[in-house]
């Protein structure tokens, strides 16, 4: 659809412009009609000018494609990285809260053992 529009403007130019296009040589502008010479210029022309610019939409479809897997490229290589940094820091989380389980339980055991002698002192105390 864009193509057609495309081409209809081109046409559209080359008719308006067509002194432009011939150049020095305007003897065909003071005609009233159109040679078959003419026309054929025309065609070649346009089909000169949709060749061209059907290799610029090529060159940029193949821009696009090259920056996409570029950019699927980089946004890997992100992901890969950021899953990386997390897993470090879950792992090192798991390790501190082992510590931390293992400090509690001392912790509990030194706290018995203390209130254990907390209340043979006392009954110490109260005999002696």
């Amino acid at each position: 659809m864009k193509r057609k529009i495309v081409l209809i403007i081109l046409t559209s130019n080359v008719l308006i412009c067509y002194d432009s296009l011939l150049g020095a040589d305007s003897s065909a502008l003071n005609k009233d009609y159109a040679t078959k010479e003419d026309i054929k210029m025309v065609i070649k022309l346009l089909e000169e000018t949709k060749d061209s610019l059907n290799k610029r939409i090529d060159d940029t479809n193949k821009r696009i494609d090259d920056l996409r897997n570029t950019m699927l490229w980089l946004f890997g290589t992100f992901i890969s990285i950021a899953l990386l940094l997390f897993g470090f820091v879950i792992r090192n989380l798991w390790v501190l809260g082992s510590r931390v389980k293992a400090i509690e339980q001392a912790y509990e055991i030194q706290r018995d053992e203390i209130n254990f002698l907390k209340g043979l002192v006392e009954k110490l105390v109260v005999k002696g």
